[in-house]
């Protein structure tokens, strides 16, 4: 991020960068608010039928250990197993240790999810303004 002239501060940031999974590496997220269904593409890829394939589910995080805000795409998986764990987005606020692993029999991604607690000594960064 450019540094802002003195006297300003981000109010507000518009657009967020995308996080992208690495498979078998963890990301350790924050999340700001309920995960929410993305916009359609124009240019949207296909699917097997011809139809312009699904707009995905978002969550906009903070990375804890940069203090980066930042969207994550959360599939199918990923989305439902947060829902049932934690009902009426009770995840929001929550801190998580997130892995995606690559199960080549099966035709999508799977989870690892632990949530994580605040030691009291210890202060998680904040998002970068």
């Amino acid at each position: 991020m450019s540094t802002l002239p003195a006297g300003f501060r981000v109010s507000k940031n518009v657009t967020l960068p995308l996080s992208k999974w690495k498979n078998e590496t963890p990301k350790y997220l924050q999340f700001k608010g309920e995960i929410f269904l993305g916009k359609q593409l124009a240019d949207a890829k296909l699917d097997a039928d011809g139809k312009a394939q699904k707009p995905a589910h978002l969550a906009n995080v903070v990375d804890l250990e940069t203090g980066e805000e930042m969207q994550v795409i959360c599939a199918s998986v990923l989305k439902a197993t947060l829902e049932e764990e934690y009902p009426n987005g009770a995840y929001v606020g929550k801190a998580f240790m997130l892995t995606q692993h690559r199960d080549t029999a099966k035709k999508y991604n799977t989870y690892s999810i632990s949530e994580l607690e605040f030691e009291a000594d210890a202060k998680p960064k904040s998002a970068k303004a």
